[in-house]
């Protein structure tokens, strides 16, 4: 085989490694959060659910029965989220990019504690008032134990 040949299929491989990189660039996938507990003005909801979009837990898809709620802890903001732009995929659920609002919900409050084991985040939404408490596990820092 000739060294053109080699430089040629080489190219074709790596043509299509950056064309799947860049379309799984264009969505998101969540994983559901299976520790986490989610309470709506002090009390569990009938059918929620908490999905992650990355290892640190700073984007967060709430699902509340049928609605669902981009919650971004770097920004400090909640999206509204059209549950037909979701993909199911088994337990995982995929959200295209171009799909986040351009506009947060209005908040009246928005709070972090660390606990110990599990971060809590409250916030509450101003047109209806509601209270959502998320408290999401976290691994404690080991680093300075050996």
């Amino acid at each position: 085989m000739s060294r053109s040949a080699l430089v040629g299929i080489a190219a074709a491989i790596f043509l299509s490694l950056a064309i799947a990189a860049i379309a799984a660039a264009d969505k998101i996938i969540w994983k559901p959060l299976d520790q986490a507990i989610l309470s709506v003005d002090g009390k569990a909801p009938q059918f929620w659910n908490v999905y992650t979009g990355d290892k640190q837990n700073q984007l967060l898809l709430v699902q509340l029965w049928k609605r669902y709620l981009l919650v971004d802890r770097k920004q400090e903001a909640v999206y509204d989220i059209d549950p037909k732009t979701l993909a199911k995929k088994g337990d995982d659920l995929e959200l295209p990019l171009t799909a986040k609002p351009e506009k947060p919900l209005a908040l009246s409050e928005w709070s972090t504690k660390d606990m110990g084991m599990t971060h809590r985040l409250r916030f509450k939404l101003k047109p209806g008032g509601r209270l959502i408490e998320l408290q999401l596990p976290h691994r404690p820092d080991l680093r300075g134990l050996y």
